[in-house]
């Protein structure tokens, strides 16, 4: 049976996004003893070197290749690159300048740089990652080994959100993804946070990986919530735009070094063989049908039920524990013993091939003994229908009864030959039937080849009783002729004579005589007819006697290779760890036996399609062997399989060690804990994040961690769990996911946001500036928003009392705490309105307390009245008389002012409804 693989691309990026690759590759490997043909690598690093690292594994030394990793340096000066190219590079942030230098030394910890460098490459990536996914699509699946799960590709991007390469470029590579994929394939994130790399290292190198973090997440989460109905975001390239309003992924995992029980993990390489492990999950049926695991957590973030008032919920937190028991070898010897019961349930003769014959020859109704005529009744019946009554010449009766014989008394050859062939298509279908139905069957093989031989055998009874009656009516004949001929002369005597004494009764003995000679004839033709049938059956018979010995002999020849395959398996069997695997590694050669019941026949038989085992006959016996291995792997055992199934392995240890069966499940509900802690900060979600667990085991229908609920009982809460088949014996693989929560509820987020803060004024730690720039045009916040925004209210109102001014085409707000003396405490905001507003809002928390003070002096001195005069006049005419806008309204309608129009939608809104 094939095993069935989705489609899939494993894109890293950074350091650490090649090594969860590396990870990936060397679980593939150790799992399938290769990468499946559909499973494809990319790895994309702004260091311009070569990624050497390697991983040892049960089948030697694992790295990338060449092919799968693409270096995206920029081999020149990039300053002035960007002078050159100030337009598609204006989403580079001014206080960003001073860091960016040569990428041949990797992004140096800025996102910007990163994006840099991915922009600057960018013809090249998409290229490169439009050669893998052709690369995957057309990929087979090598002969049958493996079978693609769907059409889809799914594509998994990892990447940190730390330093410069992997934060930088994620967004685009998600776009660039985004672009070639076709309808229904999915693009995943697995983003890795800061604590892991504070925690390996501190000091100047890890100096900005958490304000990188708050940056790079805010991006996301803005880009996460964008829909069909907001105005695109523009991304800038060397020489196009794209702009898009759908987020860059399907399902965003977050993986921190920490998990709620304040296990701490403080190696990235430890996260990124999680990481691995997880991503092999992906690719497998560790799901429903074609489905994949995210898939689930795409419908709920879809539905939003756990959204928490304004801000989606997209943000999943995992975990991952195997359980190992590295039996390939044992399964091997378990596999060929099960190969060889398997042939002797074939070979071995266990039915009575003499009464399957017996049966078999009535049937088709050709027995021709045993007191029947069953062949030559249906070639012709015995007697003529028209018989011969009279004699016209009496003078030569021979004229008359050769015309009736020649012409009246035997069947017309075309008649006897279109039964014959139609007798021949019903035995040989039959025979056909017959050998198909016996050979599927328990002792099949070794049953129709004595079922073969007895036919034989009754068939020749059945032709020396032919020939025999044959010989017997050639001799009646002879009599009949001369008796005949007698009676012809004797009545051509009596017809000489005057008087015609005995004329009557000498014709009717020759009517009599010439009657029988017919029924003679018609006996000698249908045994003569019978015998060549019985010839050409004998052929057909012998025909299949050698198909069948044809099959017996490659069986034969299947049996010995496994013999000797036993022997090499024993011969090399000899006696792997992590923090995330649990080992049960034991030695059980001598152990491995395929018992009684195991192997049920019928089942094999069924898992055969077209004529199933007759189909042998087309086969050589490597094929055949390949089709007996593929049966034999499917086989769950009850009893000795626990020496080579980790799931029997398991049903062992609860046997005889309850204690460390306990012991275990423990360890599998610690060691798949998610890496990532969250905290909703005081807000109530729709319905709470939702914990589950998605158990592979080889068959969920006999799996001791399903059975009688035994991991389920270790679950605390309401968790869910999720057992799947997927047909892997050496290990069970415990895939844990929490979620969907909102970006913000990521605990770990409140350390970043407080160093973001920190460092914000001199480093800019968003994918860039125009992306910050939209964010504070819509008033995005990383929180949620639980009243009205008052920016529009205060904004406003500094135009109505003269608050905000525009002056020489640049507005400005006045403010004792932030403006100068000198200067009428005016402070310079921006040229353009909408950006004005955006640096206003920035600064509202000390406008506000000053703007209110304003208002309410000036209702004090000037009365309640005077304010409701102009607020009056300021509903009549805001447009004209107090906002101060220098555009035409016509204006607005064009290109590049839509921010500007609709902040004055904003403001005038306000003006009609609010005020």
């Amino acid at each position: 049976m094939a095993t069935k693989i989705r489609r899939t691309v494993f894109v890293g990026l950074g350091g650490t996004g090649m090594t969860s690759l590396l990870h990936t590759k060397k679980m593939f490997i150790e799992t399938y003893g290769e990468v499946p043909p559909m499973v494809a690598f990319l790895g994309i690093d702004t260091d311009g070197g070569v990624y050497d690292k390697e991983l040892d594994s049960t089948k030697g030394k694992i790295s990338l290749s060449p092919a799968e990793q693409f270096p995206i340096k920029v081999n020149v000066d990039p300053k002035p690159v960007y002078k050159n190219n100030s337009d598609a590079f204006d989403w580079f942030p001014e206080e960003n300048l001073q860091f960016l230098r040569s990428m041949t030394l990797g992004a140096g910890q800025l996102r910007t740089n990163g994006r840099f460098a991915i922009t600057y490459n960018e013809n090249n990536v998409k290229n490169k990652i439009q050669q893998v996914f052709d690369q995957v699509l057309s990929a087979q699946g090598l002969g049958g080994k493996y079978e693609p799960l769907s059409s889809a590709v799914e594509i998994h991007v990892v990447f940190s959100v730390c330093g410069g390469t992997g934060c930088g470029t994620f967004l685009n590579i998600a776009y660039l993804i985004k672009e070639l994929c076709q309808p229904g394939w999915k693009v995943n994130g697995y983003a890795v946070l800061p604590d892991v790399f504070r925690a390996m290292r501190q000091g100047a190198p890890m100096e900005k990986v958490k304000a990188n973090a708050y940056g790079a997440i805010c991006d996301l989460d803005y880009m996460m919530h964008l829909d069909m109905g907001q105005n695109a975001m523009p991304i800038k390239y060397f020489n196009r735009t794209y702009e898009t309003n759908e987020a860059p992924f399907n399902v965003v995992y977050f993986i921190d070094n920490k998990n709620k029980q304040s296990d701490s993990f403080n190696n990235v390489d430890d996260l990124a063989e999680m990481i691995g492990i997880s991503l092999i999950t992906s690719t497998g049926e560790l799901s429903i049908a074609t489905k994949s695991i995210s898939d689930n957590v795409e419908k709920v973030i879809i539905a939003g039920n756990m959204n928490v008032e304004n801000k989606r919920a997209w943000a999943v937190g995992m975990g991952m524990c195997e359980i190992s028991f590295k039996g390939d070898l044992l399964k091997e010897i378990y596999i060929y013993k099960a190969i060889q019961r398997l042939i002797n349930e074939m070979r071995n003769s266990c039915e009575d091939a003499n009464a399957i014959a017996d049966n078999w020859i009535d049937t088709v109704a050709i027995r021709e003994n045993q007191g029947k005529d069953q062949l030559i009744d249906y070639i012709a019946s015995k007697n003529p229908k028209v018989t011969f009554s009279t004699i016209e010449t009496p003078e030569n009766a021979k004229i008359d009864y050769d015309i009736y014989l020649n012409n009246l008394a035997l069947p017309k050859s075309s008649e006897i030959d279109k039964k014959i062939s139609a007798k021949k298509i019903e035995v040989l279908g039959g025979l056909d039937e017959l050998v198909k139905k016996i050979i599927n069957e328990q002792c099949g093989v070794e049953t129709i080849n004595n079922v073969i031989n007895a036919i034989q055998k009754e068939i020749e009874l059945c032709d020396g009783e032919m020939r025999a009656e044959l010989e017997l009516f050639k001799n009646q004949e002879t009599q009949i002729q001369a008796a005949l001929d007698g009676h012809v002369e004797e009545l051509k005597t009596i017809m000489g004579k005057m008087f015609k004494s005995g004329k009557d009764a000498t014709q009717q003995i020759i009517i009599d005589a010439t009657n029988q000679m017919a029924t003679n004839k018609r006996e000698q033709l249908r045994r003569e007819t019978a015998i060549i049938f019985y010839n050409w059956l004998r052929n057909e018979l012998y025909n299949k006697s050698q198909v069948i010995s044809n099959i017996k002999q490659s069986l034969d020849a299947v049996y010995k290779r496994c013999g000797d395959a036993v022997v090499e398996c024993q011969n090399k069997i000899r006696n792997n760890s992590s923090i995330f695997r649990i080992n049960l590694d034991s030695e059980y050669v001598t152990k491995v036996k395929c018992e009684d019941g195991e192997v049920v026949f019928n089942d094999f038989v069924k898992s055969l399609s077209g004529n199933k085992i007759y189909d042998f006959k087309e086969r050589d016996s490597i094929a055949i062997q390949d089709v007996l291995y593929q049966y034999a792997k499917t086989i769950i055992p009850t009893n000795h399989f626990s020496k080579m199934s980790v799931n029997d392995a398991l049903i062992k240890i609860k046997n005889d060690n309850p204690e460390l069966f306990d012991n275990i499940l423990n360890d599998v509900i610690r060691k798949s804990e998610p890496l990532l802690r969250y905290d909703y900060k005081g807000y109530v979600p729709q319905s709470p994040a939702e914990e589950e667990f998605y158990v592979g085991v080889e068959n969920a229908r006999n799996s001791v961690l399903k059975n009688n609920d035994m991991l389920k009982n270790k679950i605390q809460g309401t968790a869910q769990i999720d057992f799947s088949s997927v047909g892997i014996k050496d290990r069970i693989v415990v895939f844990r996911q929490i979620g969907v929560f909102p970006a913000y509820a990521i605990q770990s987020i409140s350390d970043c946001e407080l160093e973001y803060n920190q460092k914000r004024d001199n480093t800019n730690f968003h994918w860039g500036k125009n992306i910050e720039i939209q964010m504070d045009r819509v008033e995005y916040s990383l929180m949620p928003k639980t009243k009205e925004d008052d920016s529009i209210e205060l904004w406003v109102k500094g135009f109505i009392f003269g608050l905000i001014k525009n002056e020489n085409g640049k507005y400005y707000y006045k403010s004792e705490v932030d403006g100068d003396i000198l200067f009428g405490n005016w402070v310079e905001l921006k040229e353009y309105r909408d950006d004005s507003f955006v640096m206003f809002k920035s600064r509202k928390s000390t406008i506000r307390k000053e703007f209110n003070q304003y208002i309410d002096n000036f209702e004090k001195t000037r009365g309640s009245e005077d304010l409701s005069l102009l607020l009056n006049r300021v509903r009549q005419s805001y447009w004209e008389n107090y906002s101060q806008i220098n555009i035409d309204r016509a204006k607005l309608k064009e290109k590049g002012y839509e921010g500007i129009a609709e902040l004055m939608r904003k403001e005038l809104r306000y003006i009609s409804t609010e005020l």
